[in-house]
């Protein structure tokens, strides 16, 4: 019996810490399939912050294996609120294949991220972040998705 109630909350422990994430948000937005329009903004709600603290912010782009771009630039806008935060940035995401930014691969598709800032939110505070893309082209062909990962770091 002693050995069953040690099973019992070995099996709890294990299946209540494996629910528990650093991660905030981690999505992404499908993107029209005859391409990214430089007037398509991407839209992603940011859930209340678990905790206070500094959070990483990771850019998430899919393309199709014949993406025919080297980078592409990002313009994210953050707003979150209470109590209000919001700001504006520019961000560059080299798409080479042999860039070290590539995640990962699939038979057709081709993965890149970038880590590139960090952001401190109150605990419940929840958001939006807003993306498009400022390149000359009006339509960036071959994407398909744009993600976004918030990650819990202190």
């Amino acid at each position: 019996m002693p050995r069953v109630i040690v099973a019992i909350a070995l099996l709890t422990t294990l299946l209540v810490s494996s629910c528990i994430t650093d991660t905030l948000q981690h999505q992404y937005q499908h993107i029209n399939k005859n391409g990214w329009a430089k007037n398509d903004t991407i839209d992603f709600d940011i859930p209340p912050a678990t905790q206070s603290g500094r959070y990483s912010i990771k850019t998430e782009i899919r393309c199709l294996s014949n993406f025919p771009l080297h980078h592409i630039y990002i313009v994210r806008n953050f707003s979150f609120d209470p109590p209000f935060i919001g700001y504006t940035d520019t961000l560059c995401i080299n798409t080479d294949r042999k860039c070290p930014d590539t995640e990962r691969s699939g038979v057709n598709t081709i993965s890149y991220a970038k880590t590139d800032s960090s952001l401190v939110l109150a605990k419940g505070q929840k958001g939006r972040v807003k993306m498009h893309h400022i390149m000359q082209k009006e339509n960036i062909p071959h994407v398909l998705d744009l993600g976004i990962r918030i990650k819990y770091l202190n």
